[in-house]
């Protein structure tokens, strides 16, 4: 193993810069020539051992092709995964525009510091932050004043705020993507009044359970819900970070400087100088491998993967040279730009997207059953039904409508997620909403079932005038359910998609009809909770929006005295779609 010489003190001669500095280089470069990668004359190198940093100064185009170079090689060094989960509360205005931003993005870092820009201001709040560390391939938690019993920790009271976050990471050393499954858990509880001016503990839970991919340095929306407080104005989303840190030493950044002040003449720009022939004429350029094209996949020699090139149309001029880098599966080819362009087709492939996370945003409306009933008219013999929701959202403006309830969830294509949230339904634990997580944990057979959930959690409902089986709703959460199965084929996607939606008949708390808002526990022991269930099997294209559910909530009417009707709209959106792009 060569040896690289120490750096000189800051206060040393200048000769012992030029030794130094030209012993680095000629260390670089022979090493960069054996991959095809000679520097430009007049290039200058200077690497620190002990800093694991080396500063460079050759060609805009040399560097540009370094880099990929030394990209490759520090995916391949052991990484540490950082996830940043913070959850905002914001106008609903403000986080509904937050969910249209970031709908069909991969990154929703720009809508994440616009809100974490409005936080300081005082018009958006933050209400919990958790940070954890791992690695790929292990299960990290990170959980504060939380406890599986429903108690704060080390104490018998029960829980009044807390935070979990369970993260497995898998990383592929080739890409910076992260595949993630994510089991994240808020609960908050807050002394609210009720309709009838009581003060009425409300104990609220969200629950994520998902399986999704992130980019290194890129922001997620997880999910959106309603505070414990209960005030219609404001929505609470919860936004995920991460990144992907390399083990290496700190870097010397005074590195470059000392480089740059005692290294001699520049290199030269390309191109320039009185170089001719075909070597002159020649460009270099890094080609990533097709997976399935690495020599340690298919067992082929280097030699045989250039007599393959040859029968794809590419030849080699004199001077012209192929270096393949087993450990980072690239190529570093010379050649002239028309072989390298038909050898870049060849070897990376015609530009392909791979569609892996579907986003989808639920919605549940209600309405006065006139207008419910002219959007069911309209959509029967419509694919899309997007010009209604737009309607939708124009009534609710105006009053007509109200918005109940708002869902998102991404999850990975073959995967299975769930989303919940709603009210605890009395203090004590919460675990049941674990147990009830898919369908095997709901008995009943029913497509489309309305119900009565009692107090002790249990759901009664009929079908054709039976009662079926006990069913669980999930026991001791009163709120919205949403669980989703996506297949992504090309531009398309079929969608496994379950929904549970519960509601209080307006004949008995008449302010607070339509959703599980606030109840003293004399209320609650009173109170009869509705429910709609919808399991169903979708197909739909990206953007689309899907009227997938239309009920008639028992015994409630609008503040008119008109009747109403309850509506369920799932929008469906690619939110990661990978592009391999030629490097």
């Amino acid at each position: 193993m060569v040896a690289f010489p120490a750096v000189p003190d800051e206060d040393a001669p200048v000769a012992a810069w030029h030794l130094a500095i030209a012993q680095s280089t000629g260390i670089v470069s022979r090493w960069l020539a054996k991959l095809g990668l000679e520097a430009p004359e007049g290039s200058h190198f200077l690497y620190e051992e002990d800093s694991a940093t080396l500063a460079v100064r050759t060609t805009a185009e040399h560097l540009a092709l370094l880099e990929q170079v030394f990209a490759a090689y520090r995916r391949k060094v052991p990484q540490m995964l950082v996830f940043e989960l913070e959850v905002l509360e914001a106008a609903a205005t403000l986080v509904r525009w937050s969910l249209a931003e970031s709908q069909d993005r991969k990154d929703h870092s720009e809508v994440f510091s616009h809100l974490q820009m409005l936080a300081n201001t005082g018009e958006v709040r933050s209400v919990r932050q958790i940070r954890l560390e791992t690695r790929s391939g292990q299960r990290a938690v990170s959980e504060s004043d939380f406890d599986e019993a429903g108690g704060s920790a080390g104490a018998a009271a029960p829980l009044s705020r807390g935070a979990r976050l369970v993260v497995e990471a898998e990383i592929n050393p080739e890409e910076p993507d992260i595949s993630l499954k994510i089991d994240f858990s808020f609960l908050s509880s807050t002394a609210g009044t009720n309709g009838n001016g009581e003060t009425a503990e409300k104990v609220r839970q969200l629950r994520l359970v998902t399986s999704t991919m992130m980019g290194a340095g890129t922001s997620r929306l997880l999910a959106v819900c309603a505070p414990a407080h209960g005030q219609s104005g404001l929505m609470q989303a919860a936004f995920l970070r991460a990144e992907m840190v390399p083990l290496l030493p700190l870097e010397n950044a005074r590195l470059a400087d000392c480089l740059e002040r005692h290294a001699a003449v520049p290199p030269l720009a390309a191109g320039a100088g009185d170089g001719a022939g075909a070597k002159s004429r020649m460009e270099v350029r890094v080609i990533r491998m097709k997976p399935e094209l690495c020599p340690s996949r298919t067992g082929f020699s280097s030699e045989a993967l250039v007599q393959t090139l040859k029968y794809h149309g590419v030849s080699f001029p004199d001077g012209a040279r192929v270096d393949h880098l087993l450990p980072v599966s690239i190529l570093v080819a010379r050649n002239t730009p028309r072989n390298l362009d038909t050898m870049q087709t060849f070897l990376e492939g015609t530009k392909v997207q791979l569609a892996k996370v579907a986003n989808l945003t639920l919605e549940i409306v209600e309405g006065e059953t006139s207008l419910m009933r002219g959007f069911m008219g309209r959509s029967r013999n419509v694919a899309d039904h997007r010009d209604f929701w737009k309607e939708v959202e124009a009534l609710a403006t105006e009053g007509r409508m109200r918005l109940l309830r708002t869902a998102r969830l991404e999850v990975r294509h073959g995967e299975k997620g769930w989303f919940a949230a709603g009210n605890v339904s009395s203090p004590g634990p919460v675990s049941a909403l674990e147990m009830s997580s898919g369908a095997a944990a709901r008995t009943a057979p029913s497509v489309v079932r309305s119900g009565v959930v009692n107090r002790d959690g249990a759901a009664k409902g009929t079908r054709n005038g039976i009662h079926p089986p006990k069913f669980a709703a999930p026991a001791r959460l009163i709120g919205t359910w949403l669980e989703v199965a996506p297949v992504i084929s090309g531009n398309s996607m079929d969608v496994e998609v379950e929904i549970e939606h519960h509601y209080i008949a307006s004949t008995e708390f008449p302010a607070r009809h339509g959703v599980a808002g606030y109840l003293s526990e004399a209320e609650h022991a009173l109170a009869s909770y509705r429910r709609f269930r919808c399991s169903s099997s979708l197909a739909a294209r990206p953007g689309m929006v899907r009227l997938v559910g239309v009920w008639s909530p028992e015994e409630s009417i609008s503040d008119s005295g008109r009747s109403v009707m309850q509506a369920a709209f799932l929008r469906v959106d690619l939110a990661w779609a990978r592009v391999e792009e030629r490097s």
